[in-house]
């Protein structure tokens, strides 16, 4: 068993992404404790490099803590705004630790208890958080636990986004009876009624935060609410934004915050904006991922690649003739992959334009981030879009050569 504390050494064997290898590090400085783990500033004794550890106890090999930690882990979002994990290692007696890149930052959470944002600020911050879940969302990657405790808060207040550790995790799959994944004071209803997930939940939890950052506190804070009060309210109508003063922000041509939160926190997802350009767009904010525009022909051959998993790489050619189909399922890139159904989703090719349909799959088709509806009409595609079916991810790619790679 590990027993933490400052100057306490820990061996490793962990190559980094740059070539690093760490062999020792040195506690320094314990930064924040959770339900299942401690998270330190810790150095390389030798370079000094600082790095974040999140260290784990008594994980067993096969549990669904491990499965959850392992995604922790994996989870990569090329986005400055994304606190980035380099890497795990399991050590023995059920020991598993996490190195991230350390930021010197303050959990936003503890930046609102001293006082609320000044309007700059605020629009920065505010900024910041969506350009990060955009990126993510684009990879398919849901958080589903943004809340002030998971934004960093740099001293120039720059936000970072950290904690993915539930994003990519399915809950009937990972989640026992009376056990929520997320946390309840930002969590979308249907988190709560754990029904599926995709980026207007995080656009729920968005909206939750963003008053929090207008009123320097949650609105379970401001309302004194308890469980049962918070969860018999939402389920009559959308938080009271009406509550707080529609302040302007830094520019008078930005729309108050408060008017656009009330959209963002609808009951209802078909009711949330769809996507983060659309909040980014109604805030008049640069937009963070703009899809490439859909050309009248394709130049190339196209095709499907896996972006993660065992079958990493493996590509799926989609020479459709105009007018084709094709049903694709668990045995064209997933081998015996059971969160992919056997006829998953539906490529079709139509006026040299693809599209893409979820054929009723089991554990659903993710597109961007916006999950499809089963049977319903196809939606394009446009080269380098991302696809998650089931717990595969996805890359529709087109060959400039125009032949088979």
């Amino acid at each position: 068993m590990l027993v933490p504390y400052p100057g306490a050494e820990l061996a490793l064997d962990l190559a980094l992404p740059d070539g690093t290898r760490l062999q020792r590090l040195v506690l320094e400085n314990l930064l924040g404790t959770g339900g299942f783990a401690q998270v330190w500033e810790v150095s390389e004794p030798e370079s000094k490099q600082a790095y974040t550890l999140k260290i784990f106890q008594g994980v067993a090999p096969d549990s669904v803590l491990a499965e959850r930690i392992r995604t922790e882990a994996a989870i990569r979002i090329p986005s400055s705004r994304v606190v980035q994990p380099l890497g795990l290692q399991e050590l023995p007696h059920g020991v598993v630790v996490i190195v991230f890149e350390y930021l010197a930052a303050t959990p936003l959470d503890q930046v609102l208890a001293r006082g609320v944002l000044r309007p700059a600020q605020l629009r920065q911050v505010v900024q910041d958080i969506l350009e990060g879940v955009a990126v993510a969302h684009a990879r398919n990657i849901i958080h589903r636990d943004l809340k002030p405790d998971n934004i960093l808060l740099t001293s120039d207040h720059r936000a970072h986004i950290i904690d993915f550790g539930i994003a990519r995790l399915e809950d009937q799959n990972l989640t026992q009876v009376g056990d929520l994944l997320g946390t309840h004071e930002f969590m979308a209803p249907e988190q709560w009624l754990s029904q599926p997930v995709d980026a207007r939940s995080d656009i729920y939890a968005l909206g939750l935060l963003f008053y929090a950052l207008l009123a320097g506190q949650s609105i379970w804070t401001l309302n004194s609410w308890s469980l049962l009060e918070y969860m018999a309210f939402v389920q009559q109508e959308p938080p009271p934004y009406s509550l707080l003063d529609s302040r302007p922000l830094d520019s008078p041509d930005w729309p108050a915050l408060a008017a656009v939160m009330r959209r963002m926190a609808c009951l209802e997802p078909a009711q949330r904006y769809a996507s983060v350009a659309e909040v980014q767009q109604v805030l008049g904010l640069p937009l963070t991922h703009a899809r490439q525009p859909l050309v009248p022909a394709l130049q190339g051959f196209p095709f499907l690649s896996v972006e993660s998993g065992p079958n990493q790489g493996c590509q799926t050619p989609l020479n459709l003739s105009e007018n084709e189909s094709r049903v694709l399922g668990r045995t064209d890139f997933a081998g015996h992959d059971t969160s992919i159904s056997r006829s998953h989703l539906k490529i079709l090719r139509r006026d040299n334009q693809y599209y893409l349909q979820d054929c009723g799959s089991k554990n659903g088709t993710l597109l961007g981030g916006q999950r499809l509806t089963p049977h319903a009409p196809p939606v394009p595609i446009a080269p380098h879009d991302r696809i998650k079916a089931g717990e595969l991810f996805l890359v529709f790619r087109i060959n400039p050569s125009g032949e088979e790679s």
